[in-house]
């Protein structure tokens, strides 16, 4: 088990059936603000990381069902679907 996001309070965890059960458990972060947020948004900014080209598609906001289709149908090469909601 994966344990994602952090919790304001207090949460009990049968340590028993943890131990008997031979489980394992870790925990992980998505994003920590510091360590990888301002990094990234300071490579964006700078111009260091190019991600124009990780964009293969754009779609107009009423065209957003179709984009989430395209994005789960695997079928073309799809990596990023932007909602161009200026589009018109």
């Amino acid at each position: 088990m994966v344990i994602l996001g952090v919790v304001s309070q207090e949460s009990a965890i049968d340590l028993t059936g943890l131990v008997l059960g031979e489980k394992l458990v870790k925990g992980s972060t998505a994003h920590m603000w510091d360590d990888d947020v301002i990094t990234a948004v300071s490579l964006l900014e700078s111009g260091a990381v190019k991600v124009g080209a990780l964009i293969t598609h754009v779609r107009r906001l009423d065209e957003a069902p179709e984009a989430f289709e395209l994005l789960a149908s695997r079928e073309q090469r799809v990596l990023k679907v932007l909602i161009d909601c200026a589009a018109g």
